[in-house]
């Protein structure tokens, strides 16, 4: 399995397909099914994580958007 292959400086650009919250409106914390297309060229295996930059800067101060996580599952 090959790690740490993109770069905040050297990231690898995919597109959201879709977004579902999979989780009633009651629930403690929020959980989506998001689906990137990523023409095939990104290998992963459900358990590991991807880190994703959003486009754009933040509202607040202007800086870009921090790295966050999203765990891959089947």
């Amino acid at each position: 399995v090959p790690v740490n292959v993109y770069k905040n400086k050297s990231p690898f650009t995919g597109k959201v397909v879709s977004t579902k919250r999979i989780v009633g409106p009651q629930a403690t914390g929020e959980t989506c099914h998001i689906i990137i297309d990523h023409d095939g060229d990104f290998p992963y295996w459900e358990g590991q994580s991807w880190g994703v930059m959003p486009p754009g800067t933040r509202e607040k101060d202007g800086k870009p958007h921090s790295v966050r996580l999203y765990s891959i599952a089947s």
